[in-house]
């Protein structure tokens, strides 16, 4: 066991190394751990020689892994994510599926292999994309928010794959077809009625008791986690599947957040251990190579890689390309802005650590050869890469090819706006509707002035037409739309859009046609707050603190009697239940 440790001490030693180097680069960690098993392997520092308890500590992280996306898979959210999220994620799905397997066998992979490798190429990283637009503060745009949607659509049609592929994954590969199917349609009607019945009845009343000591909640989660994905692997049906279902049956529950993030760190630590051993074993067995010069061990690698190098590459390129157009053209379809379109698509431009597990799985099912393992893994190094740089430059990138862009946007709907806007005066123009817009609207209507509300969120103007309120759709990031206007009567413009680029947008357009109109803008942080009080602004709303200052008035103004404070709990429940009508979903 000494050994074990003191090889797993420099492992950890040289993923710290690798991991800050990666983040110094801006790349994500998962890359760097990658790196690290290929570093760590008995072709370079062969500082891996307990492959057995790697690949232990690597099964446990799997099933943790997939235990939280299961603790996430609320079936509740699926009314939520709404149409352009089904849309996206099936079709996106359903796009790389098909073209990623014709894609394989033209570069001469056998049909199995090809379709295994189609899968792998089919799903996004959830952590990536989650952590990337955390980075840029984009969770809660309207690209970012549809990105969220189709990822939980992706989750679950992920789970059904891989109870699909665990059917196939089996020791008895001799089964016939129409066996398999069976047994495939078998497992996943048992499977979710198991998993059903146990959330109603059985996990209910045990997290009621257990739930009193934190240290107790913890210690029976990763033993149902552990137990059910051994109890799953006893019965031949993979502990992935048993990992993926023992999370599915506490989604539903109240302590979801609470086991989620205790789990998070402990599920941190053994994955890392996953993607050393992945990438520990990303080049086939080369003879001889233990024996040759660092020189000649590059010049061997270079060769048992070549063969893969341009499949990898032509595959990598269709990720990168192909899946952020297909997102692009559902969505205009649906009435989106190509903009909108454009981000949410660069958001699909990898493939996740799910893919990589199936890789995994396929390898030792004997379908997939650990050089068609290597060519999954080196593509899921470049297109992470490449959507990681994407992603976070997607505002500069769609401004290169906006003209080109554009021509997706609904040319009809784009001309009868132009046209109502250019014909009308409006004394009050408010840019960006939800939330802000919505606790504006009511005090702006009983002003009796003429107003407009832009939004580029066809589903909310679909609401406001519903509601007879004067609406345009528009992007308000689009210079060439905002020109558009006639700023000659207005006296108040409000954007409530908190992106600064946007504001400095706006609010110089509206100047440069009225000197005197009242601006009101929105900020999520101070010094964007403070650069456009410098610009000009009137006014900045800083949404986070006005619940503060709102607090601190109401207490000011009951000064201490505080029993008068349910007239203002009733008018808020009443407003909060409007906003849920409307289709608010959190602050």
């Amino acid at each position: 066991m000494s050994g074990f440790f003191f090889e797993l001490s420099l492992v950890m030693v040289l993923v710290l190394v690798i991991s800050f180097i990666m983040e110094k680069i801006k790349q994500p960690l998962l890359i760097g751990y990658i790196f690290t098993g290929l570093i760590a392997s008995p072709l370079f520092l062969d500082i891996l020689g307990s492959h057995e308890g790697y690949e232990t500590f690597s099964h446990i992280g799997i099933a943790l892994l997939l235990f939280i996306v299961g603790l996430h898979l609320n079936l509740k959210l699926i009314k939520e994510v709404g149409l352009v999220s089904l849309v996206t994620g099936i079709g996106q799905v359903l796009f790389t599926s098909i073209v990623g397997l014709l894609l394989s066998l033209v570069l001469g992979f056998s049909f199995v292999a090809s379709l295994l490798i189609a899968v792998c190429l089919t799903f996004s990283s959830t952590i990536i994309i989650v952590k990337l637009l955390s980075d840029k503060k984009d969770i809660d745009t309207l690209y970012g928010k549809i990105s969220m949607g189709f990822l939980i659509v992706q989750d679950l049609i992920a789970v059904i794959i891989l109870m699909t592929i665990s059917a196939f994954i089996s020791p008895d590969n001799s089964s016939n077809v129409g066996w398999l199917v069976f047994k495939t349609a078998a497992i996943i009607a048992v499977s979710i009625l198991f998993t059903y019945v146990l959330s109603r009845t059985l996990i209910p009343k045990a997290l009621h008791v257990i739930s009193k000591s934190t240290e107790l909640l913890f210690i029976f989660v990763i033993t149902w986690c552990l137990s059910i994905s051994a109890l799953f692997d006893y019965l031949g049906f993979s502990l992935e599947v048993g990992a993926l279902l023992a999370g599915v049956a506490l989604a539903s529950t109240q302590y979801q957040a609470e086991i989620s993030s205790r789990i998070r760190p402990l599920r941190d630590f053994f994955i890392v251990m996953f993607f050393i051993l992945l990438g520990s074993q990303m080049i086939p067995p080369i003879e001889g190579i233990e024996a040759a010069g660092f020189g000649e061990k590059l010049s061997m690698i270079g060769e048992a890689f070549s063969p893969i190098f341009v499949p990898a590459l032509l595959l990598s390129l269709f990720v990168l390309i192909g899946n952020p157009l297909i997102v692009l053209l559902l969505m205009s379809f649906l009435g989106y802005s190509s903009k909108t379109g454009f981000l949410a698509g660069l958001t699909v431009a990898q493939i996740s650590e799910f893919g990589l597990i199936l890789a995994m799985l396929g390898k030792e099912a004997g379908f997939l050869t650990t050089q068609e393992v290597s060519l999954i893994t080196l593509v899921g190094i470049i297109t992470i890469t490449g959507s990681t740089y994407m992603i976070l430059n997607g505002n500069y990138i769609y401004s290169l090819f906006s003209p080109l862009l554009r021509k997706l946007d609904n040319k009809k709907l784009k001309d009868s706006i132009e046209s109502k806007i250019k014909k009308q005066h409006y004394e009050i123009i408010i840019f960006g509707y939800d939330r802000i817009g919505y606790s504006l609207l009511d005090t702006i209507q009983k002003l009796n002035r003429s107003y407009i509300i832009v939004d580029h969120d066809p589903e909310v103007i679909k609401k406001l037409k519903r509601h007879n309120i004067n609406c345009a759709y528009g992007d308000a990031s689009n210079i060439e739309f905002i020109d558009e206007f006639n700023y000659d009567e207005t006296s108040l413009f409000v954007s409530t859009i908190p992106h600064y680029q946007t504001n400095v947008l706006l609010f110089s357009t509206l100047k440069e046609h009225n000197k005197g109109a009242t601006v009101i803008l929105t900020a999520n942080f101070i010094d964007d707050a403070l650069s456009l009080y410098s610009k000009g602004a009137d006014y900045v709303i800083l949404p986070h603190f006005l619940g503060g200052q709102y607090a601190s008035t109401l207490i000011e103004t009951y000064n201490g009697n505080f029993n008068m404070l349910m007239e203002e709990k009733l008018k808020h429940i009443k407003d909060l239940r409007q906003r849920k009508d409307f289709g608010h979903e959190h602050p």
